[in-house]
């Protein structure tokens, strides 16, 4: 009877548990209770979903800036536009006139929208390029779902980082075990 230390530690039996290494380092296997690791594939769509959330969180400050050489107004809401969805909940956006260099009362419709019915009267400051009042943009106080944005995508895509680096080193391990010596 062959001593059992030859049969499963043998060269063999290091490439069979290195190649396992390799298959869990890129595409993650079943751990104990049922709980799937992440592969280094995996990891990589992490990274990129909060590089995703970063960039809509960057464009959507954006918009909430005052444009660059353009003019700054105060305004005041003297509206509601009502507006449903598909599925039949109710938006509410705020009208508001303000009076541009020119001395022309102008009126603009925010372009997002709220569960919440906005009061009218209320002072808001708003931006437009020289000579275009209609493009006008309402500039929020603080603005903080942009930087929820941010910093969720940041937390997620350096989540995603960490992953990828342990896989990494996780599939090197494993090449190297695989060398049959």
């Amino acid at each position: 009877m062959a001593p059992m230390r030859g049969r499963f530690f043998d060269s063999g039996g290091r490439a069979v548990s290195g190649g396992a290494l390799v298959v869990d380092g890129l595409v993650g296997i079943d751990g104990l209770g049922g709980r799937r690791r992440v592969g280094i594939f995996r990891a990589l769509l992490i990274v990129v979903m909060g590089a995703v959330f970063i960039v809509a969180g960057i464009f959507i400050h954006s918009q909430h800036q005052p444009y660059k050489g353009g003019v700054s107004a105060t305004g005041t809401v003297s509206g509601v536009h009502i507006s449903r969805d598909s599925k039949g909940h109710i938006g509410y956006s705020r009208v508001v006139g303000f009076t541009d260099l020119a001395g022309q009362h102008v009126s603009v419709t925010d372009t997002q929208s709220s569960s919440n019915r906005p009061a009218t009267g209320t002072s808001v400051t708003l931006s437009y390029p020289k000579g275009h009042p209609f493009q006008a943009r309402i500039i929020p106080g603080m603005d903080w779902g942009p930087w929820l944005l941010i910093g969720v995508g940041g937390l997620t895509s350096l989540i995603g980082v960490v992953t990828f680096c342990l896989r990494a080193i996780t599939l090197n391990a494993a090449w190297r075990r695989r060398r049959v010596s």
